[in-house]
């Protein structure tokens, strides 16, 4: 009986949360050993970075058994908290995607969302235009399914924090304005947010320094 009651305090809890309450944080999420030894591997692979990419290394390419352990590893950590966060209503999660990433000075990513985008007949599909022209009442304007409209979770594990800028901003928009949401990073710190119009986000240019990263998408 107490633990029925605690899931109803727990489910109300859970659903009357704010998109911006559902943004979660937790400082030290992964040992420094264990990001210092992805971010080895990455520099290991990758060196030629480039500015207008993410410089992303596949979770399909890496051959290291002992890499592939370390980021099935996290990606269960980070499947309890979405267990003990959100309503998964008995539903199994597992991994859809995974990947390490470099941004370097002047890298950024767009504003977007993960697994769906706005479009307007009058006003277009440039989700950072329409955020800043149209107030989504345009007859026809609608969100639509994008090209990995399956995930619905994404959970960013930092690696390191000796740069200057790269900060992650949510927003429910591109239309919405309810609430706006900056993350300064900070070393092995994790973000998890589910995928949909209410968290759209957005990474700010990299002033100086190289910002590393493990980027996983779920799926049920």
């Amino acid at each position: 009986m107490k633990m029925f009651i605690f899931f109803i305090l727990f489910l109300a809890r859970v659903l009357n949360a704010t998109p911006e309450q559902q943004i979660i944080v937790i400082d030290h999420f992964i040992p420094p050993e264990m990001a210092r030894a992805l971010i080895q591997y990455y520099n290991e692979k990758q060196s030629n970075l480039q500015v207008n990419t993410d410089n992303e290394i596949p979770l399909s390419s890496i051959s290291n058994p002992e890499i592939k352990r370390m980021i099935f590893e996290i990606g269960n950590q980070v499947l309890r908290v979405m267990r003990e966060q959100y309503p998964l209503a008995g539903r199994n999660y597992r991994i859809d995607h995974a990947g390490l990433y470099a941004r370097i000075k002047g890298n950024y990513c767009p504003y977007h969302a993960d697994n769906i985008y706005f479009e307007c007949p009058i006003h277009g599909k440039d989700q950072g235009r329409l955020r800043r022209i149209c107030s989504g009442h345009c007859p026809g304007a609608k969100f639509v399914p994008n090209h990995t409209s399956w995930r619905e979770y994404t959970a960013l594990i930092y690696l390191n924090d000796n740069f200057e800028g790269g900060e992650i901003a949510f927003e429910d928009g591109p239309c919405i304005h309810s609430y706006k949401k900056v993350i300064p990073i900070r070393e092995n710190m994790l973000i998890l947010a589910p995928n949909g119009a209410n968290f759209y986000h957005e990474v700010y240019p990299i002033r100086s320094g190289k910002r590393y990263s493990l980027h996983l998408w779920f799926r049920s």
